[in-house]
């Protein structure tokens, strides 16, 4: 969708899901999941949509996936292949060139959602059933306990200065120092569609519930709200992550979800049993 018109182009599309892209830091890839193969793998093309490759083969399920700062790396979450057997879903990373796929957490728990801190050092993420924020070098060592409170699809900004989540309990976008403050919703986020939102250079960018919601963007340090031109989208996919913006908010990708099908089966019971 380009922001200046409203336009919208297809980007991606096959007979399976196709979901959770980001923009690399440069602009020049993009990332996103695919069960085009029959199990969701990792695929990285250009930014108009062309030259899609695959980058990972571990036939299991994964997302999440996000650059590092440097574009060198991209982390996710999944469960890597028999060869490396883990008991959990565990942050992994991959050089964004492809190649082998690393793990960066101690499988002792379910650890989901990854971001990237400012200087690729560190990646957050989930921990466990209770969604505890938790810290881990990229280069080995012990994860650590940064929050208590759940925060998900968690964002560094640049400079390293403020973190932007979103709450399960709870609506809308909030903001807190990196430090660990307490944080604050940030005013006109209210109706931002779950995990439909993206923060890039000093802007989020969102997209508001409901059949009227629009795609917006808040500049950070103003507190103004845009509103993008254009017909409200109508079949947005709710789920997984779902939103990116380019580096210079020119182009936001989003996921539709264009075809929904099921299959009837017949069971035949045969001397009592199936």
């Amino acid at each position: 969708m380009d922001p200046a018109t409203g336009k919208e182009t297809r980007f991606q599309g096959s007979s399976a899901e196709d979901s959770e892209p980001q923009f690399s830091p440069d602009g020049r890839q993009v990332v996103f999941r695919s069960k085009r193969t029959g199990v969701y793998e990792l695929y990285l093309c250009e930014p108009d949509g062309s030259g899609t490759r695959q980058i990972t083969s571990l036939g299991g399920d994964l997302g999440s996936a996000v650059w590092s700062p440097d574009g060198e790396w991209i982390a996710f979450d999944g469960t890597v292949d028999a060869s490396q057997r883990t008991r959990f879903t565990n942050i992994l990373v991959i050089p964004s060139r492809g190649g082998k796929v690393r793990r960066v957490t101690p499988d002792d728990a379910e650890y989901t959602v990854p971001a990237w801190s400012a200087d690729g050092r560190f990646l957050y993420c989930l921990r466990g059933s209770a969604g505890q924020v938790v810290k881990t070098p990229v280069a080995g060592g012990h994860p650590v306990e940064v929050f208590e409170d759940e925060m998900f699809d968690l964002r560094e900004s640049p400079p390293g200065r403020f973190l932007y989540a979103r709450r399960m309990q709870g609506d809308g976008i909030w903001e807190r120092k990196a430090g660990g403050s307490p944080g604050a919703l940030l005013p006109g986020t209210e109706h931002a569609l779950y995990r439909t939102w993206d923060v890039r250079g000093g802007s989020l960018f969102f997209l508001e519930e409901g059949q009227a919601g629009h795609f917006a963007e808040l500049n950070l340090a103003s507190g103004r709200i845009r509103k993008f031109p254009g017909t409200p989208p109508r079949r947005v996919l709710h789920g997984p992550r779902n939103l990116t913006a380019s580096p210079a908010g020119d182009s936001i990708l989003y996921t539709s979800e264009d075809l929904a099908l099921g299959d009837i089966y017949l069971m035949r019971v045969l001397a009592g049993r199936p």
